[in-house]
C-alpha cells in the first residue's frame, strides 16, 4: 500500500476513464486542415466499407448504396449533421475503398 492506498487503485481510475472516451467525437477528429479536403478518421472506416461493398455488388449498385446511406445518415439516432464537403468525401473515400477491393487502382 502506498499512502493507504492500495497499488492499483491508479490502474482501475485509468480504465474507468478510458471507458468514458466518445468513440463518435474521436472518430470525427478531422486529419486534413483544408477547406476543400475533408478526411477523419471516420474515413478509414469508409474505405473499409467499400472494401467490403466490392464483394457484395457491382459498381452501380454500390455507388446507389453509397449515395442513398450518406443521404439518410442525418437522420440516424446519434449522428451529428454533417457539412457538404464532408458528405462528398465520404462518398469520394468509400468509392475508392470500391475501387482498390477491385483491382481498378492500376487503371
Amino acid at each position: 500500500m502506498l499512502n493507504g492506498t492500495a497499488p492499483t487503485a491508479g490502474i482501475h481510475l485509468i480504465i474507468q476513464k478510458r471507458n468514458k472516451v466518445d468513440i463518435k467525437n474521436w472518430l470525427g477528429t478531422r486529419i486534413t486542415h483544408s477547406d476543400w479536403i475533408y478526411i477523419d478518421y471516420w474515413s478509414v472506416l469508409h474505405f473499409i466499407w467499400g472494401w467490403v461493398l466490392y464483394a457484395k455488388f457491382n459498381v452501380w449498385l454500390a455507388l446507389v448504396i453509397i449515395i442513398g446511406y450518406e443521404l439518410i445518415e442525418p437522420y440516424f439516432i446519434g449522428f451529428k449533421p454533417e457539412g457538404n464537403i464532408d458528405t462528398v468525401w465520404d462518398i469520394i473515400i468509400t468509392f475508392v475503398g470500391y475501387l482498390a477491393a477491385g483491382g481498378y487502382a492500376s487503371w
